[in-house]
């Protein structure tokens, strides 16, 4: 039942012309089926050319637009740049510092005692 009436309806994709005009328009002479289908043609010229018009009119806003959106993704994608610097600099430092404490840990050690470090190195 569900398939059926959504062949009959114009908006459905399982919308079938044929069907929805031996349905729909039995009772049409197919003078008023033309003249429907002139007034459709016309109506969808005038609208193709209103599109047209607004695309003109706003099209300054549309470059605006898209200027403003660029300019956001390029911040951000300088942000996230500058944010993985930073953490990737930071990690960097922490190491370094690290591995100057280990130095120095063992620099200890050697101090205290030379021997037992050396044997455990080698």
């Amino acid at each position: 039942m569900f398939i059926y009436a959504e062949k009959l309806l114009y908006f459905s994709e399982n919308f079938d012309s044929k069907l929805f005009l031996s349905r729909i328009h039995q009772d049409t002479s197919a003078a008023d089926l033309e003249a429907g289908t002139l007034a459709l043609k016309t109506d969808l010229k005038g609208r193709t050319q209103q599109r047209k018009q607004l695309v003109k009119d706003n099209f300054d806003c549309f470059v605006s637009c898209k200027t403003t959106i660029d300019g956001m993704q390029s911040s951000c994608h300088l942000a996230c740049k500058i944010y993985s610097l930073t953490v990737a600099s930071e990690l960097e430092i922490w190491i370094t510092q690290l591995s100057l404490g280990m130095v120095f840990a063992m620099q200890g050690l050697l101090e205290l005692h030379p021997i037992v470090i050396c044997l455990v190195l080698y």
